[in-house]
């Protein structure tokens, strides 16, 4: 017995030891991680203040270069404003005094501009402009006032002085006679009334500009660039050996000077540069400092080496000195003080390890309880007061969740000890990454087993604030592509949102329905918004749909639904604000639908209206042709639906491929309506249906789903199968039942079409939690409404642990048509 209890004690003593030996491990691997981030966040820090600074310098320099043209137009406005405008001679001499005294590298000409009067009778303009001749100490006077077709109150550098109100304006430079020039425009004023008369202008020559740039760079592994307010590039350190590989890659006579180099050529020198960007508000000008990573992160990487090689010492020696007690273990037991202070040693050593990382680190009971041990970094992540004492309440308490996140976290952390055989499982259902008090921190759950049972739960936790907000960065951009791939379908989405109110929301859209009746269609149809945003990946909205569905289930009143949508509106108005400059997708006139056709295609055309007999042989074929290039195009239909399930699938770690068919197959414009719904198939395929590849059992670990388009005489014909789960009879009878909708008899009594016919009803859904992305039971209620709209039917066939068939058929009915013969001038213009 004695043996017995010294061998149990024993075994007891080899856990903690290798727990200990664990944590430690793990310790050195957290703690040069954050050594290893904390130096990358000082370099990024650093370089970005050195490339701040050489780009100053730079500014400063450039601002001196543009203050002798700043002065010199001062001061001819100064002289204007003083001149009363009647002697042309005077004015003249003023401006040839201006050029003269100006440095001949950089002023070329300066010019007066007034207002239209009366100067003399017999004209109109008066536009004197003195710039420096082709010898050098000449000057040229000109009168631009002279040609009758010359108006400079129209040109772009006029209108732009006269809006800076006094102001120095700098307008793009340009590319003239071999030399790039900028003119600087200042508007001058009648001192006496107020009024503006006119505009001086002063033009400058760039070519000093590369010069300051050059010395700049001089003795530098950085790349000073100065790029305009338009994104042509204005000076290079490598000017002339840019322009000349730049005519060497591009088309022949597209490259004259250095404002023609495209942008991917700006940095060729710098091998993988870091590129820091400063922007002149006077003039819309930005210097960028491109830098090698190499030597602008020398210190992090050398930084970084020495970092690897302490922690592989670190896990090194530590792995030496866990070898070393076990094979000592059994003579240190016969010491029995001896083995004490050292178990007393090791526990001291693993709590001051626990107590001085940087993550969170605790175990909590069945209950989420703290237990004692934890890391006192634990108050800091989540911002407790020090004095407060953590084991009184549920630890999820502490995270300032919603009554239904808080429900949820509960659910899920129960789950892993009712069923410990799945431990492991259940513990990765538990949300990874929670949102609380400002900070975004991620989450990793480790079962602890005793005797097949879960005793307690390790939760380990760190604050990824910044790679949260970079990820987000990244799916924004992810986003944009899929937006830009689909740009017709989106700008459709975005204009059936921003008009909604004024036909389906007004009150008198549903004169004979109930408010009930009324807050189900809304809902039907923000929940349509929400899964088409999800798939072009419009988070915000998604999420903001999301907690509005949560209050059109509490009785919300419709003119209530119209003020949140109307928010919902306002924060889509704001999106394509923020990412015009991408998407470049108006705010007005979206419901304009631009189509496009092959040149080929108007040459059959050309070919068949010439052959035909007569003219109504000939507007039958024209109209044929418009009918069917205003078709909806199979393979766009199919791309837009194979992107909603990968993105879906990626969301949810799920490996999906997707399988279309039909994508030559065109159906009419007015089935729009039903083809976008069919995302709402698509997406209840990969949230319902397809399993996660662990679950896949006798299964392909690669998901399938299939899409096909086909049409016979009569209709076409569109299916989407999956192999996943099938839908549960047993669930779907228990969700039918428990709204009313049917006794256990009736159900009883129903074939299998009937019974499967239910999941087209509202608010049935055979998943027990309501998720972003389904659950309410509002999706294929919205497809069977939009498919019986348009006089087409819809089929389900599934079966369990094999998966689910839906088949939509629709009418081959051609849609209303406009004959085109009476419309003026369209025949001829096609025929001609």
């Amino acid at each position: 017995m004695d043996n017995l209890i010294s061998r149990e004690s024993t075994n007891g003593q080899g856990l903690v030891r290798t727990v200990a030996f664990l944590l430690m491990a793990l310790a050195g691997l957290i703690i040069g991680y954050e050594a290893d981030r904390s130096s990358v966040e000082k370099a990024k820090i650093e370089a970005e203040h050195y490339q701040e600074e050489k780009a100053q310098l730079t500014l400063s320099k450039i601002r001196a270069f543009l203050l002798n043209a700043t002065q010199l137009s001062e001061t001819l406005r100064v002289l204007v404003e003083q001149y009363p405008g009647k002697d042309e001679k005077q004015i003249n001499e003023y401006l040839d005094r201006i050029v003269e005294s100006a440095p001949d590298d950089l002023i070329y000409g300066a010019g007066v501009w007034y207002e239209p009067f009366e100067f003399r009778k017999t004209d109109r303009y008066f536009g004197p402009y003195v710039h420096r001749g082709s010898r050098p100490g000449t000057r040229i006077l000109t009168k631009e006032w002279q040609d009758p077709n010359y108006n400079f109150h129209e040109q772009s550098w006029y209108r732009q002085a006269m809006e800076a109100n006094g102001k120095p304006a700098f307008t793009e430079p340009y590319f003239d006679n071999g030399t790039v020039y900028m003119t600087l425009a200042v508007a001058f004023s009648d001192r006496q009334t107020g009024t503006v008369k006119g505009v001086v202008t002063v033009d400058m020559i760039l070519p000093q500009l590369q010069r300051l740039i050059d010395s700049v760079n001089e003795s530098s592994s950085d790349v000073i660039t100065v790029i305009g307010k338009s994104g042509r590039l204005l000076a290079h350190p490598q000017s002339q050996d840019l322009i000349q590989k730049t005519q060497s890659k591009e088309k022949a006579g597209t490259v004259h000077s250095i404002l023609d180099i495209p942008p991917k050529y700006f940095y060729d020198a710098v091998w993988t540069p870091i590129v820091f960007e400063t922007l002149m508000p006077e003039n819309g000008w930005k210097v960028t400092v491109a830098s090698p990573r190499t030597s602008l992160m020398a210190g992090y990487i050398n930084q970084r080496t020495l970092t690897v090689v302490l922690l592989m010492s670190y896990e090194f020696v530590l792995l030496i000195v866990f070898i070393f007690i076990n094979l000592f273990t059994e003579s240190l037991n016969r010491v029995k003080e001896r083995s004490f202070q050292a178990i007393t040693s090791e526990r001291n050593q693993i709590k001051a390890i626990v107590d001085n990382v940087q993550f969170g680190l605790f175990r909590a009971d069945s209950l989420g309880r703290i237990q004692a041990g934890y890391s006192q970094s634990c108050r800091t992540l989540l911002s407790l007061e020090p004095s407060l004492d953590m084991n009184r309440r549920t630890f999820w308490k502490y995270f300032s969740l919603s009554y239904r996140e808080e429900a949820n976290y509960e659910t899920f952390f129960s789950q892993v000890f009712e069923v410990p055989f799945l431990a492991e499982e259940m513990a990765d259902q538990i949300p990874a990454q929670l949102s609380i008090k400002g900070k975004t921190l991620a989450f990793r759950y480790y079962p602890i087993m005793k005797d097949d049972e879960v005793e307690s739960i390790l939760v380990a936790f760190m604050d990824v604030s910044r790679t949260h907000l970079m990820e987000i960065e990244n799916n924004n951009n992810k986003a944009l592509v899929r937006i830009l791939r689909n740009k017709d379908r989106f700008a459709d989405l975005i204009n059936e949102i921003l008009h909604i109110e004024n036909t389906v929301l007004s009150p008198m859209a549903w004169p004979d329905l109930d408010t009930a009746q009324a807050m189900r269609n809304i809902r039907r149809i923000i929940h349509t918004w929400k899964g088409d945003l999800a798939t072009f990946g419009v988070q915000e909205a998604v999420t903001y749909i999301h907690n509005l569905e949560d209050l059109a289930n509490e009785n919300m009143s419709v003119s209530h639904s119209i003020d949140y949508i109307k928010t919902l509106k306002a924060l889509l108005t704001s999106y394509l604000n923020r990412y015009n400059s991408v998407l470049r997708i108006p705010l007005v006139r979206m419901d304009e639908r631009h189509v496009s056709v092959s040149e080929k295609a108007l040459n059959d055309l050309r070919k068949a209206v010439h052959s035909a007999g007569n003219i109504p042989d000939a507007d039958r074929m024209i109209q044929t042709f418009i009918d069917q290039s205003m078709m909806e195009n199979g393979e766009d239909i199919l791309a837009y639906l194979s992107i909603s399930a990968i993105e879906m699938g990626r969301r949810q770690e799920k490996n999906i491929l997707v399988e279309t068919k039909g994508g030559e197959i065109f159906l009419p414009r007015h089935y729009a309506a039903v083809l976008t719904s069919l995302n709402h198939v698509v997406r209840n395929a990969v949230d319902h249906g397809i399993e996660k590849s662990r679950d896949r059992i006798g299964k392909s670990v690669e998901s399938h789903i299939e899409i096909e388009i086909a049409e016979d005489d009569h209709s076409y014909r569109i299916t989407i199968s999956d192999d996943g789960r099938g839908i549960n009879h047993d669930k779907l009878r228990e969700a039918v039942i428990a709204k009313g909708l049917s006794t256990a008899a009736q159900w009883e009594l129903m074939d299998e079409d009937s019974q499967l016919h239910f999941i087209f009803i509202d608010s049935i859904s055979t998943k027990s939690q309501v998720s972003v992305t389904s659950g309410r039971g509002v999706g294929l209620d919205h497809v069977m409404a939009t498919v019986q709209a348009h006089g087409g039917q819809i089929w389900v066939a599934t079966r369990l642990g094999h998966g689910t068939t839906f088949v939509i058929t629709l009418p081959k009915a051609k849609a209303p048509s406009q004959s085109i013969m009476g419309m003026p001038g369209s025949f001829g213009s096609l025929v001609s």
